[in-house]
C-alpha cells in the first residue's frame, strides 16, 4: 500500500526535465523511498561513432603493413574498447525541487503549449497514469517506443505494464484537456 502521498506527476516531470538535454536512447528509472535512480544510454551521435570506425580502421592496416608472422597473431581480431556509455544518476527529494522551480521558471510562458512527445512531458503522463492508480512506482524503463512500468497496487501486488508513446499520448491529451478546463 502507498505510504506517502507521493505526486509522481510532478516527480516525473522535474526528472524528466533534468534529463532531456542528455538525449536518452534507454533508460531504466528506478525508486527507492524518496530517491529516483537512472541508469541511461546517451544517444550516440554521428560525430561519435566515426573516430572508432577509423581508428578500427587504421588498427587493422597498420596489423596489415606489419604483417604479423605468425597465424595465431593473424587471427587475433582488432579490439578496440568501446567508451563507456552507461549514464547513472541519482536524484534526490532535494534535487527534484531544485529541478521543479528551475522548470517552473521556464513554464511561465503560458502562451507555448507544452510538447507532449518530451520526454518530461512523458514522464508526467506516466506520473500521473501512477497516481490515478494510487499505486507505489517501483521502476519505469525506457527502450523503443515503449515504457514499461512496474508499480506495487494497493493491495501490495506487483504489476508491470507496458505502454507505448501512442497510448502515453492519448493520456496527456487527456489530461492536457482536463487541465485546461480547470483553468478557465
Amino acid at each position: 500500500m502507498r505510504q506517502s502521498a507521493i505526486c509522481y506527476e510532478h516527480i516525473l516531470r522535474a526528472i524528466g526535465q533534468g534529463l532531456e538535454s542528455l538525449s536518452l536512447e534507454a533508460f531504466d528509472l528506478e525508486v527507492a523511498g524518496d530517491a529516483f535512480s537512472i541508469r541511461g544510454i546517451p544517444t550516440r551521435k554521428k560525430s561519435e561513432e566515426l573516430p572508432v570506425t577509423k581508428l578500427q580502421a587504421f588498427k587493422k592496416a597498420f596489423l596489415d603493413i606489419c604483417n604479423m608472422s605468425t597465424a595465431a597473431q593473424a587471427a587475433t581480431p582488432v579490439k578496440v574498447p568501446a567508451p563507456s556509455r552507461l549514464l547513472r544518476l541519482d536524484f534526490t527529494q532535494a534535487d527534484i525541487d531544485k529541478l521543479e522551480r528551475e522548470g517552473q521558471a521556464l513554464r511561465s510562458d503560458w502562451e507555448r503549449s507544452p510538447l507532449s512527445h518530451s520526454l518530461p512531458q512523458v514522464l508526467r503522463t506516466v506520473g500521473w497514469y501512477v497516481d490515478q492508480k494510487k499505486c507505489q512506482l517501483q521502476k519505469i524503463s525506457r527502450t523503443g517506443e515503449a515504457l514499461s512500468v512496474s508499480y506495487t497496487g494497493s493491495l501490495g501486488t506487483q504489476k508491470l505494464e507496458t505502454l507505448t508513446l501512442v497510448e502515453i499520448y492519448d493520456m496527456w491529451v487527456h489530461l492536457y484537456k482536463q487541465r485546461k478546463g480547470s483553468s478557465t
